[in-house]
């Protein structure tokens, strides 16, 4: 199901000295936000050569080795075409085998045009009666990209015939300028298969399209590899090896033969135009998706664009035969350029800006990409805070509580566990038998529209599950399912909802490329170590009594040192009788009480008033 919905859009860009804020808005209200901080670096988009440090079958994924300190996760499905051998029968060997669909987030939005490689591509001499041999020399020494698999290959064979070489002659004067590992990274070559009798077969991945797969990856491999999932949690990013570079109008497909365009765009006519403008662009072995920006754009700002991202994978692949792995390739646009590039469209009203620096680098940038956008761009002079004056500070508090509260008088509860996030919906008001079913269908719908709003707002990926209000009727439960469905149908990340189950829950699949806000901007409690609650006072002093017998049992000193914090101090000494002077009267000892306010309410610490040495940890 489709849905279109008509708002005014507006991008608000607020810099500071330790954090730039950036919020869209839709009809005035908070929609997304994005915070880069410096101290929290930001890994997707960026391309690495890496190294496979382990496969491990049963996972169907592997271990590439990029350079951070935890090693990224690269599943078998991430694995493109260029690094699969099918298994074919007899009957099947001659069949098509090469149309891969690419997996990228944006897949549900653009059509593939699946055209055959063409004919080996070279291009016009200036001089008529050039010697061919040469010719083929220079062929060689060229950039590989938008050449067709096996390009070398033919030119090597070609300069065989016709200079009467040996073929490994021609295989060297290929690779004069790399060495093997960038060869095989670039995927001029394949890896060598292991000579050893004893060593491992190659990794296989059963697909519902091809059927069984041989995965062509070795442990201490070099392979190009993209960011595609910050890390989170104790888990480390996720790449690809379907490499994208993005410009304004186009995506570069360096290892993919396949022309994509996005179905954003309406009009058959004009898609039509943009295929063909694309197919004259690229070259064989290469690919490319023209992006919605894309539509009733002039070829001469395609050609533009689509040259500079040539320019940007030709010195990439120069350093790939350079740089030994793991090593950076490819940087993509801190998160104020990519929103800029990717988000600020005709349909965005205007984008406000508070930092003079950024808004010269973005006018300049639009000067040179968009010059018709260069107009919505505002730099902004109020002596208010550029969120306050727009009021959005409120929606972003909200963003860091855990109970964001209703107009009717109900809630949300956001809480997060390590598998998932659970929502739990709260009614407001009491109502009569009669009314329950009216009311507890209204509350749903409103608690709704704020979970898809946080949702967006705290880019919360992975499972969510909501825990409803009860209903009784399914026509009920109906209207709330499509009404999510409608509701998140804005999100530009994928999600899938479910019906809701007899149970009243109802569970949201939601694609996960960034960590979610509340793990780049909070930090784990050092308290409750993230777990949001603490130890209580009766359980703290059953760990004391604990300690005081342990000692008796083993020292003969009558006197200790207490330290704890000022709530458990309060704790102790409250009441006629307080429970510190009967734990001295129980075991027999004086108990010198300390406060600090800097131990955590949960700790204690106990230090012999002899040797003035903490001792906690001997009696535990």
């Amino acid at each position: 199901m489709n849905y279109h919905i008509d708002m005014r859009k507006e991008i608000v860009i607020a810099s500071s000295l330790n954090e730039t804020r950036i919020a869209i808005t839709e009809n005035g209200e908070l929609s997304e936000l994005f915070v880069e901080v410096p101290d929290k670096e930001r890994y997707v988009g960026n391309v690495y050569m890496g190294r496979v440090e382990k496969i491990i079958q049963g996972m169907n994924a592997a271990f590439v080795d990029i350079g951070l300190p935890q090693g990224a996760f690269l599943h078998f499905s991430d694995v493109d075409s260029s690094l699969e051998e099918s298994f074919f029968t007899e009957d099947e060997e001659d069949e098509d085998s090469s149309k891969d669909v690419l997996d990228q987030p944006n897949e549900s939005f653009i059509t593939i045009d699946y055209s055959e490689p063409s004919s080996l591509f070279v291009p016009p001499s200036d001089i008529a009666e050039a010697d061919l041999s040469e010719l083929l020399s220079a062929l060689l020494m060229q950039p590989t990209v938008g050449k067709p698999a096996g390009y070398n290959e033919i030119l090597a064979k070609e300069l065989l015939e016709h200079n009467e070489i040996e073929l490994e002659q021609a295989h060297s004067t290929i690779n004069a300028a790399m060495s093997d590992s960038a060869a095989i990274a670039l995927r001029l070559k394949k890896m060598p298969p292991k000579q050893n009798v004893n060593a491992k077969p190659l990794p296989t991945f059963s697909t519902k399209r091809s059927g069984l797969i041989s995965i062509n990856l070795q442990p201490k491999q070099t392979i190009i590899v993209q960011v595609v999932r910050e890390g989170y949690s104790s888990k480390g990013v996720r790449v690809t090896t379907k490499v994208a570079l993005p410009g304004r109008y186009m995506v570069l497909l360096p290892f993919d033969n396949l022309i994509g365009v996005s179905r954003k765009i309406g009009s058959v006519k004009e898609r039509k135009r943009l295929r063909q403008l694309a197919k004259s662009l690229i070259q064989p072995g290469i690919g490319c998706i023209v992006r919605t920006a894309a539509e009733d754009k002039t070829d001469q700002e395609l050609s533009r664009d689509w040259a500079a991202l040539v320019e940007q994978w030709q010195e990439m692949e120069n350093n790939v035969k350079i740089a030994k792995a793991p090593s950076l390739l490819y940087k993509d646009k801190n998160i104020t350029g990519s929103v800029i590039r990717d988000l600020f469209t005709e349909e965005v009203e205007r984008v406000v800006i508070d930092s003079p620096k950024l808004y010269k680098e973005i006018t300049s940038y639009l000067h040179w990409v968009a010059p018709e956008l260069s107009s919505k761009v505002e730099m902004y002079q109020g002596r208010k805070a550029l969120f306050d004056y727009f009021k959005l500070e409120k929606s972003i508090q909200e963003t860091y509580a855990r109970k964001v509260y209703l107009p009717s008088g109900g809630s949300i509860v956001i809480d997060q566990t390590e598998a998932m996030h659970v929502v739990d919906v709260n009614s407001g008001r009491s109502t009569s038998e009669h009314e329950q079913e009216k009311s507890a269908f209204r509350n749903n719908m409103e608690a709704l529209k704020a979970v898809a709003k946080q949702l967006r707002l705290r880019d919360i990926g992975g499972m969510i599950i909501i825990d409803f209000i009860d209903m009784m009727l399914e026509e009920n439960r109906k209207k709330l399912y499509n009404e999510m469905r409608r509701e998140l149908s804005k999100d530009r990340a994928k999600t899938v909802v479910y019906p809701i189950t007899q149970l009243g829950l109802m569970q949201i699949t939601r694609q996960r490329i960034r960590q979610a806000i509340s793990e780049r901007l909070t930090d784990t409690c050092k308290v409750c170590d993230g777990a949001g609650r603490i130890r209580s006072r009766s359980v703290i002093l059953h760990s004391i009594e604990r300690w005081l017998t342990s000692f008796r049992a083993q020292n003969l000193d009558f006197s200790v040192e207490l330290i704890v914090h000022p709530s458990m101090a309060e704790y102790l000494t409250e009441g006629a009788i307080s429970r510190l002077s009967k734990l001295m009267i129980k075991h027999f000892i004086k108990i010198r009480l300390e406060i600090n306010d800097n131990i955590n309410p949960d700790e204690f610490t106990f230090v012999s008033t002899r040797t003035f040495r903490d001792i906690t940890s001997d009696y535990l």
